[in-house]
């Protein structure tokens, strides 16, 4: 029988609601998950929250005439839905009218919703970009130095992600897992789209009881102890490259490298050996150098690399890795010796991107190709690095270097800003709440009194997730959910999709092409029919997948 508890989903797992009286009492894990996480128990007690927000504000100095530098520390006036969308209406029409789409500065990071309706992301982008178009930012914080150096070296990430060395894989081959920056079992809590069925405590636990073995090289011996067997290699932060370039020598100097493989696959191994060896600078990158680096003692490093010639290996460097300076060489290195290994495109062997990193890093799934809401084509090209939020809005004019380009900070006169929360993300918070008073206008959706929220000129009050129907998967997890609101909106809160429809009724295109901006944002759905849209694209698009049931089903 089809158990009859709504669904409620957020990034951490997949729940079924206990309702009583029309609302939900408490949460109880799918029923298909083996090892549900605890965190999303806690979904119900944020609905009724001392700090939701439950009617739209708008900052006193604002509405004083301006006041910018008060953000952050300046009381907020409840106005009407119309007065507030007034306001946003106005903002955006003079911001476009006297210094073009360019200085609008639309931010957004992807782990506001797990729907693939409700996601803030796509919300805001088609929005904007039925608008005319923003300033955006570009790769995402977990791994940005990743994304852009790894095309140049063997490949795009997130094809990357999918492909590489899983557990599965490592199990079967016995293999030797090193694993640089650590494995956080805890990350595999959580997937970008939802997460339905947890398998990475259980993918990792049956690889070791199959005979894999895990160096966890870390400054932390935390991210797996109690969890399974492993052993720890402390290394001093920062380091790992030293680390990795005294492996490759060891690898080289005892002729241990796959030749053959580095002669068939890659190219410019010569060009990198003069460095290695020393030739090139007189200083040989071995194991004597790389232990007063690293504080890794240099028997245990000339060790591993043997170890690492001698049986099947999977080279893992976490995400965190990449957020340092330089951190694109932590990548680029990982591929090197991996490829001296010549284990790459072996099962359990090569490389692997943060496996581990979230619930479908790592995991030996197929892809479901899922529909998300169409978001168009942004027609203003001036971006930024994801991280560069605050250079952007502190050094206007300025040039900036990106993937071997010089480029130029624009000029950002209004930030609009649903979904994720820069004060809790960004690297120097101090420089960011600086850089914030910088803007003319400020303008955020907004669940509950974020920092965000706080340091904002109007704030629009949104839903959360369990207040909101929508569909919930991940394109590498199992299930595909139809996940229902099991709480009404608090107070005055919209869905985001709701809160931009009345905006474009207000609005007009940039062009003037398109004379109902309501209409093209919208194109006369609702919530219901844009969910069976989004289902029937789905399904179309799942031919040589599992066969999906009609939308009433």
């Amino acid at each position: 029988m089809t158990d009859p508890r709504p669904l409620v989903a957020a990034h951490w797992g997949t729940y079924r609601a206990e309702m009583k009286d029309g609302h939900a009492v408490a949460l109880q894990p799918f029923e298909g998950d083996p090892d549900p996480s605890k965190i999303g128990s806690a979904m119900l007690e944020t609905l009724n929250d001392p700090c939701r927000i439950g009617q739209p504000m708008v900052r006193k100095g604002f509405l004083e005439g301006g006041q910018r530098d008060r953000r952050g520390n300046d009381s907020f006036v409840a106005v009407s839905w119309d007065k507030a969308l007034d306001l946003v209406a106005r903002e955006l029409e003079e911001t476009r009218r006297k210094h073009g789409n360019e200085a609008i500065f639309a931010g957004s990071y992807g782990w506001a919703s797990a729907g693939r309706f409700h996601h803030a992301q796509s919300q805001l982008r088609r929005f904007m970009n039925l608008f005319g178009g923003f300033t955006a930012a570009r790769d995402t914080y977990s791994y940005a130095a990743g994304q852009v150096i790894l095309p140049h070296v063997v490949g795009r990430m997130d094809k990357l992600l999918l492909e590489h060395s899983s557990w599965q894989g490592i199990a079967e081959r016995k293999s030797l897992v090193v694993a640089f920056g650590g494995i956080a079992l805890r990350n595999g809590q959580v997937n970008s789209g939802g997460v339905a069925h947890h398998t990475q405590k259980r993918d990792m636990h049956h690889a070791v009881d199959a005979g894999a073995q895990i160096v966890n090289v870390n400054p932390s011996a935390a991210d797996l102890a109690g969890e399974v067997a492993a052993e720890w290699m402390p290394i001093r932060p920062n380091t790992d490259l030293a680390l990795m370039l005294a492996l490759a020598h060891t690898l080289v100097s005892e002729h241990l490298h796959d030749q053959r493989f580095l002669d068939r696959y890659c190219t410019g191994f010569e060009r990198f050996i003069p460095y290695l060896t020393g030739d090139a600078d007189g200083q040989p990158k071995d194991a004597v150098w790389a232990e007063a680096i690293t504080g890794v003692p240099r028997a245990d490093i000339t060790a591993l690399a043997r170890r690492m010639a001698g049986r099947p290996t999977t080279i893992s460097a976490s995400w965190s890795l990449t957020r340092q300076q330089n951190g694109e060489q932590i990548y680029w290195m990982a591929v090197v010796l991996a490829a001296m290994l010549g284990g790459i495109g072996r099962k359990g062997e090569g490389f692997a991107l943060g496996i581990s990193a979230t619930n479908s890093v790592g995991s030996q799934r197929g892809t479901m190709p899922l529909a998300s809401l169409p978001t168009g084509r942004n027609p203003v090209r001036s971006f930024i690095p994801v991280a560069r939020i605050a250079d952007m809005l502190l050094n206007p004019g300025g040039k900036f270097q990106y993937d071997g380009q010089s480029l130029t900070y624009p000029e950002i006169r209004l930030v609009y800003w649903v979904g994720g929360n820069p004060f809790h993300h960004h690297q120097d918070l101090n420089r960011l709440r600086q850089a914030w008073q910088q803007v003319d206008t400020v303008i955020v959706h907004e669940p509950h009194w974020t920092p965000l929220a706080r340091h904002a000129d109007i704030v629009l009050p949104a839903t959360l997730s369990a207040e909101r129907n929508d569909l919930t998967g991940s394109p590498r997890d199992t299930h595909l959910m139809a996940t229902e609101a099991v709480s009404k909106p608090f107070g005055q809160a919209r869905n985001d999709h709701d809160i931009f429809a009345a905006l474009a009724g207000r609005l007009n295109s940039a062009d003037g092409s398109v004379t109902n901006f309501r209409h093209a944002f919208t194109e006369g759905r609702d919530e219901a029919a844009w969910l069976r849209f989004l289902y029937d694209k789905t399904r179309k698009k799942s031919n040589d997948g599992p066969e999906m049931p009609d939308y009433e089903t």
